[in-house]
């Protein structure tokens, strides 16, 4: 396309995303009820203008869509900034974290689920941690380790004028749940995306639930299920179950900076597996893998991580109870790898993550949740015309949800 026909379609862009903002303003004005805020420009709320400009950004090619554009950003992500992380939040104690995740009771002689498939981890732990931890010890240094360091979050929404306890109430009670909640089956650039809106929809006073779905279904440019809701409305209210799906409330402390915990996903359970093959060649129960890659297995001793997994951890009833038992001690692993390292088991989950998602299928590009954030912001802030740090102190008064990086982004299914 000529740079004319670049900036034609750009100009009727702009064109349709102020028609859209009136649109929007009259719509989401009837649905939410509340106060208006501030205008930026024009007589539409940000809010409305964030969701308007979304919605006209999607009827572009995405290599004609709002990139980042490297101006001063609004979190500062220096080494220094990070490691502020443990200052700023509270650690849970590390025996604590380990026992409040569902596995058999000690000294239980039945068998875990899908004929004891977990029984080869956990004898094989200490062996299996020492060969991830020989992995990622050369990552130590670099960006990776830093993923669920969000003490630059709170630091910049302190300079955005929120007090220590708003900048908390912010992290743990806003963004990390909704982060969680609507992690489930959605790529991470989607994820943060969705989960701003929802953040917004809370400040403006709506109650977070399925029934927004169910009535309204999505606004444009961010894709929801009914289920993101509502486990996002679980998790702001302390009543997910850590025991039935411990994986989104472990996901929640570590994105509010409790490095204490360890967010099982795929692609961490595909690194232990493959580090157990590594150990003990053939060694993998079958049930383990999916059907189609067992005969294979038990010829060659080898598998794809990135495809022949069945990654589901299996639950079963403990006292009337459902638990998800394989959890547990497939999270043991990361504690012993932090443990080699002399750094927090989230630390040692986001090193394996990254250094070994070429095995895993992993595609995303080693940032952390403070550069992502960043990267919408940044945006954000060029579709309303201000400064990275301006969107930001909107964004976290809950005046607005984001909008994101407009070209390819090759992103991981998040928890």
């Amino acid at each position: 396309m000529s740079s004319l026909a670049v900036r034609a379609a750009r100009k009727a862009a702009a064109e349709a995303a102020e028609r859209a903002a009136a649109k929007a303003a009259k719509k989401t004005a009837k649905s939410l009820a509340v106060p208006r805020a501030p205008a930026v420009t024009g007589k539409a709320k940000p809010a409305e203008k964030v969701i308007a400009a979304r919605a006209a950004q999607m009827e572009l090619p995405k290599r004609e869509r709002i990139k980042p554009s490297g101006q001063e950003p609004a979190i500062d992500t220096s080494r220094e900034a990070y490691e502020s992380t443990l200052a700023v939040v509270p650690q849970t104690d590390l025996q604590v974290a380990r026992e409040r995740l569902p596995r058999m009771e000690t000294g239980a002689n039945a068998p875990y689920p899908a004929k004891d498939r977990i029984r080869p981890v956990i004898e094989n732990r200490e062996a299996i941690a020492d060969t991830l931890a020989a992995r990622i010890e050369p990552m130590l240094g670099i960006t990776p380790r830093y993923f669920y360091h969000t003490g630059p979050m709170y630091d910049a929404a302190r300079r955005a004028g929120l007090s220590a306890d708003e900048a908390s109430d912010f992290m743990q009670s806003s963004f990390a749940p909704a982060y969680a909640g609507t992690s489930p089956r959605t790529e991470t650039e989607q994820n943060l995306r969705n989960a701003s809106l929802l953040q917004y929809y809370r400040a403006q006073g709506r109650p977070i639930s399925s029934e927004i779905y169910e009535t309204e279904g999505n606004l444009k440019g961010y894709p929801m299920l009914g289920s993101h809701y509502d486990l996002t409305n679980r998790l702001l209210s302390g009543t997910a179950d850590i025991n039935r799906n411990p994986k989104p409330s472990e996901f929640n402390l570590n994105a509010q900076g409790d490095l204490s915990g360890v967010t099982g996903d795929t692609h961490y359970i595909r690194g232990v597996l493959s580090a157990l093959n590594d150990i003990e060649p053939g060694g993998v129960p079958e049930e383990f893998l999916v059907p189609g890659a067992r005969e294979a297995y038990r010829e060659t001793g080898q598998f794809n991580p990135a495809l022949d997994v069945d990654d589901t951890l299996r639950s079963m009833s403990r006292k009337g109870v459902k638990a998800q038992v394989e959890y547990g001690p497939m999270a043991d692993v990361a504690f012993g790898v932090a443990e080699r390292l002399g750094i927090r088991p989230a630390e040692a989950q986001a090193l394996q993550w990254f250094g070994m998602g070429e095995q895993t299928g992993l595609k995303s590009a080693q940032k952390t949740i403070s550069d992502l954030i960043n990267e919408r912001i940044d945006v954000t802030a060029q579709a309303l015309g201000i400064t990275p740090a301006e969107a930001y102190e909107l964004y976290v008064k809950g005046e607005i949800p984001l909008m994101a990086e407009g070209g390819v982004v090759k992103a991981p299914l998040a928890v």
